[in-house]
């Protein structure tokens, strides 16, 4: 299940789903991935296509997946715990680290110009 919010932030809120997505490509590139996710995608769009995407990635690519995951920081035993199950739990995963990120950044962002 993912977290919708997170520190009174909402993923719902398009300007976040947008630096969710921008974070992800980010660490896409970082991790030498060629591929990027439309930053103006609705969640249901954006989180379709990520489970299309890692099918094939997890196949095909292998060795960069798991480096993606370490980049992100998202715990190859939640991965490893949920890899029996389907895709789609993979990419909540992903998106809720990767959303968490993008709040903590906010935050301290904010501490600091305060």
């Amino acid at each position: 299940m993912l977290v919708k919010k997170y520190n009174g932030v909402s993923l719902t809120n398009q300007s976040v789903l947008i630096d969710v997505i921008f974070q992800l490509n980010k660490d896409l590139v970082l991790s030498g991935f060629n591929f990027r996710f439309d930053v103006n995608s609705n969640f249901d769009f954006f989180y379709s296509e990520l489970t299309k995407w890692l099918e094939l990635v997890i196949v095909k690519e292998k060795n960069l997946f798991f480096s993606l995951l370490y980049r992100i920081d998202v715990q190859e035993g939640k991965v490893l715990s949920v890899a029996n199950n389907t895709i789609n739990k993979i990419a909540l995963l992903i998106i809720e680290r990767e959303f968490h990120k993008v709040v903590l950044k906010q935050y301290y962002k904010e501490q600091s110009n305060g």
